[in-house]
Parts: C-alpha cells; sequence; structure tokens
C-alpha cells in the first residue's frame, strides 16, 4: 500500500503541487475580496475581479519557481499573459458557480445576516474547484512547456 501510495505521488506530483498552490491561493483570493468588499467598498462581483487577479498573480509565481520551474519558453511578460489568459477561461466556471452561490443561496435558505456575510467566501471556495483541472492542463500545455529541443 505505502509503495503504491509512493508511486501516486510520485507520478502526479506535478498535478498535486498544482492543486496544492491552488488550494492555498483560495485563502488569498478570500483575503483579497475581503479587502476588496471592505477597505474598497466594492460590491461582491467586482470584488471577485480584484480577487481574482490576486490569487492568479499569487499562482503564476508559485507555480513557476515550484511545480513546472525550469527552463522557459517565453519571457516573464509573455508568460504572465498567457497565463491570466488561460486562468480567465477557467475563472469563467469559477465566476458562474460564484454567482450562483451567491444568487441563488438566499432564495432557497433562510439565512441571518452573519449568514449572508459569508456568502461570497462559500462562493469562492465552491467556485475554486471549477476550473482546477482545465487551469491545470492549460497552465502545463500552454504556458510552461519546456523549450523545444
Amino acid at each position: 500500500m505505502k509503495t503504491l501510495l509512493l508511486r501516486l505521488l510520485t507520478r502526479h506530483r506535478q498535478f498535486l503541487l498544482f492543486a496544492a498552490i491552488g488550494g492555498t491561493a483560495t485563502f488569498v483570493d478570500m483575503g483579497a475580496l475581503w479587502v476588496a468588499l471592505h477597505f474598497f467598498g466594492a460590491n461582491p462581483y467586482l470584488g471577485r475581479v480584484f480577487s481574482f487577479l490576486c490569487a492568479a498573480t499569487f499562482t503564476w509565481v508559485f507555480n513557476r519557481n515550484i511545480t513546472f520551474k525550469g527552463p522557459r519558453t517565453y519571457n516573464l511578460f509573455v508568460e504572465y499573459a498567457r497565463f491570466l489568459g488561460v486562468a480567465v477561461v477557467g475563472f469563467t466556471a469559477n465566476f458562474l458557480l460564484y454567482s450562483l452561490v451567491l444568487g441563488l443561496t438566499p432564495k432557497l435558505f433562510a439565512l441571518d445576516s452573519r449568514q449572508l456575510a459569508l456568502l461570497p467566501y462559500a462562493g469562492v471556495v465552491i467556485g475554486s474547484g471549477a476550473g482546477l483541472l482545465f487551469n491545470y492542463l492549460g497552465t502545463r500545455k500552454l504556458v510552461f512547456k519546456p523549450p523545444s529541443a
């Protein structure tokens, strides 16, 4: 059993690192959303765009230096732009689920003001998993692919 687990971890190391960084970025996302809502006075939708950009930048930096470290195909700015391009497509599914949580939950459940205040953060968590596989594959194939020999 231990050997099988070790083989799985070794074989899927890159995906597991990507997922761990993405999971950590969920907290960056929620923190940035809190800042946008409470310091900037943004609405939950505009705040979500701000928090997405913060979390996407966080994941780019860490995936660039940990998950996909090695020779680069693109210069820094092109790589970041390509990364954001992939992330925006994944963010579409993420934002859709986030919006559904914000829009439908209060209609389906009787929530007090404290619970309503937590909805945007629940939406971030639920939405974050939506783009994981797409973002991993897109990032691996379109952003951090090794230079051609």
